[in-house]
């Protein structure tokens, strides 16, 4: 009768919300048999499964995510059969962790009402977590949580370039989407020592196509038109945050309702690679390295960004 009522009970309080986990009822049921100490842990969320309460059933695993950070590092459980889950499962979930010193990106990405926040460590590791993307506060409270362990690292070469040429710089932006540069504002609310350092607007982009296969090409491009999303790179003396959409390149006429933030520390940037994009001759191809980390991001050619960074 208990196991019922604690099927019940998460039952009617499932919803999309990234909730924190503050008492041992709150734990998902899944994962109670996890070595938790929720007096050690710094924050401790529950992730549900992207599904609505309608499709919901008493007796389901209704949380793919437990996130557990602690003083070293941040442990995600995830439940079998959701993405990022091992084949090796034995408990009905596996186990990721990253130590926190080795925590070099925080990427939290919202198309529409699917989101994805992902975890990148030094060594190349990702832990991926799909999300409801209406209600952000949990990834946000998340992001606050780890930005600090950011900011306390001393920027390197690299990063101390860019707050060199950066120092003093005004950006315009002007140009950028609105709903891009209401996400600096949201985030200065917070963080007002950050500021723009470099941004771009939003372009439609050509394919360098030539012959008969290129002008299949370029018709295609014109019945669903290609367009390079804006972005603003900011930052403060310790942390890089870029914002952008969901996606670099979006394909299509539906208006883009999605929005992208990636939260570095300066001092984990080891550099920037740059080459022509192998389509769009206006665009190029970028990707931040953190060690065995590598994040692409795509700018247009003439991008005051291109010249910044690297």
């Amino acid at each position: 009768m208990q196991k019922e009522q604690v099927y019940t009970d998460e039952w009617a309080r499932f919803g999309p919300w990234i909730d924190p986990v503050e008492t041992p009822e709150d734990v998902p049921r899944l994962f109670r048999d996890h070595p938790l100490d929720l007096d050690a842990a710094r924050l401790v969320l529950k992730v549900p499964r992207d599904i609505a309460h309608r499709d919901a059933k008493p007796g389901m695993d209704l949380y793919d995510h437990l996130v557990v950070v602690n003083d070293d590092a941040v442990t995600v459980l995830t439940r079998r059969g959701a993405e990022g889950g091992h084949a090796d499962i034995t408990h009905g979930y596996s186990e990721d962790r990253i130590a926190l010193d080795d925590l070099v990106a925080i990427h939290d990405s919202v198309n529409l009402l699917h989101g994805r926040v992902a975890l990148h460590a030094r060594d190349g590791q990702v832990i991926s977590m799909r999300h409801s993307g209406s209600p952000r506060g949990g990834v946000g409270r998340l992001v606050e949580e780890l930005r600090p362990e950011f900011q306390a690292r001393e920027p390197g070469m690299w990063g101390a370039s860019v707050l060199e040429a950066t120092r003093g710089r005004e950006v315009d932006l002007a140009a950028v989407e609105q709903g891009i540069a209401s996400e600096l504002q949201e985030l200065r609310a917070v963080h007002r020592e950050v500021k723009a350092w470099a941004c771009h607007g939003r372009r439609r982009l050509w394919p360098d196509a030539s012959g008969l296969d290129g002008a299949v090409v370029r018709m295609r491009h014109v019945l669903s038109p290609v367009r390079l999303s804006g972005g603003i790179l900011a930052g403060d003396d310790r942390v890089l945050e870029l914002l952008g959409r969901h996606a670099w390149l979006i394909q299509g006429t539906t208006p883009t309702l999605s929005s992208s933030r990636l939260t570095m520390p300066l001092a984990a940037v080891d550099g920037v690679e740059s080459a022509p994009h192998p389509l769009y001759p206006d665009a190029v191809n970028l990707t931040i390295v953190a060690g065995r980390c590598r994040l692409p991001l795509v700018v247009p050619r003439d991008a005051s960004m291109v010249g910044l960074i690297s």
